[in-house]
């Protein structure tokens, strides 16, 4: 199977946040979104992470597609709730990679009807970048910036340029 690894070199960019750093309690920071929702009315919401995802649905927000690997900081947690979602898949994307059938699996989920749950065998973390790829313009994008709060992503035709140039910086790779 085909895969990009994300280099080493490039780990602090992507340290940073993508979009806008929504920091505060769970109500103020999902008060947030919910306002950013009702005023962008975006085609797609899409959270990753397990944590994000599952705050997002107990404050309420009704998700296309989450994504969630039973992680957070490389422990353990409780999976996501699956009556919140219309359809639940399974992939599998290790440690610091992207693979091509993940790409694809997002890609698909985000053409279909939404409401989608994907579990993922691995870790979840790079895949904001392939929702960010294949959301359409003005979708909101949510996940977890570790230790600060919530990062906040509205999609762009300049972000997808931004996000393929850094693609071609990833060594692309083999794996079983």
């Amino acid at each position: 199977m085909k895969a990009l690894r994300l280099p080493d070199r490039l780990r602090p960019v992507l340290q940073r946040p993508l979009g806008r750093l929504l920091e505060g309690g769970l109500e103020e920071v999902y008060g947030r979104v919910k306002a950013m929702v009702e005023e962008l009315k975006p085609p797609r919401l899409v959270a990753v992470g397990d944590v994000v995802a599952r705050d997002a649905i107990k404050q309420g927000l009704k998700l296309d597609l989450a994504i969630g690997d039973f992680k957070t900081k490389r422990a353990e947690v409780e999976g996501l709730p699956k009556d919140a979602f219309r359809e639940v898949v399974r992939i599998c994307n290790p440690q610091g990679l992207i693979t091509l059938e993940a790409c694809r699996k997002v890609a698909s989920c985000l053409r279909g009807e939404g409401g989608v749950l994907m579990e993922v065998e691995g870790e979840e973390d790079l895949l904001a970048i392939p929702c960010m790829l294949h959301a359409p313009s003005g979708s909101l994008i949510i996940y977890g910036q570790p230790g600060e709060g919530v990062v906040a992503v509205v999609v762009s035709e300049g972000l997808k340029a931004f996000l393929r140039s850094l693609l071609e910086a990833f060594e692309e790779v083999r794996i079983k």
